[in-house]
């Protein structure tokens, strides 16, 4: 994923692959390092942290 100016950006939490989400946080939403998001923050994931989030706030927040 590039932004605007053509850079490319890197996954919030991995930091490592390129991001290919732009997810907007929920109400209740975590990331992979247990910090709390407000809503409506987006977050940059790659494809392996993408589920990782997803899985990790489905078990939070039946």
């Amino acid at each position: 994923m590039k932004d605007r100016l053509g850079h490319t950006i890197y996954c919030d939490q991995c930091e490592e692959k390129k991001a290919l989400f732009a997810l907007k946080s929920t109400k209740y939403c975590v990331d992979l390092k247990d910090r709390p998001l407000p809503e409506g923050v987006t977050l940059n994931a790659c494809g392996r942290c993408m589920v990782l989030l997803f899985n990790k706030n489905k078990k939070e927040n039946p």
